[in-house]
């Protein structure tokens, strides 16, 4: 599977992935509200985030 990521340069890049896929678990009962929790909000993938900072949130894509 292909997907297409950004690079250093700001540019989109095709990625493929590669691996094994993680085993399937039994989620809590309570897993979809952590899962929908943090499923709404996209990250600007084209600023510098710093893992110590706050997050740069891409607005435009979230809101749609």
């Amino acid at each position: 599977m292909k997907i297409t990521l950004p690079d250093n340069s700001g540019s989109l890049t095709e990625y493929c992935l590669r691996g094994d896929p993680l085993p399937i678990v039994k989620l809590s009962s309570n897993a979809s509200r952590v899962v929908l929790a943090a499923a709404h909000v996209v990250a600007d993938p084209f600023s510098a985030n710093v893992a110590t900072g706050r997050a740069s949130v891409d607005w435009d894509t979230t809101l749609t």
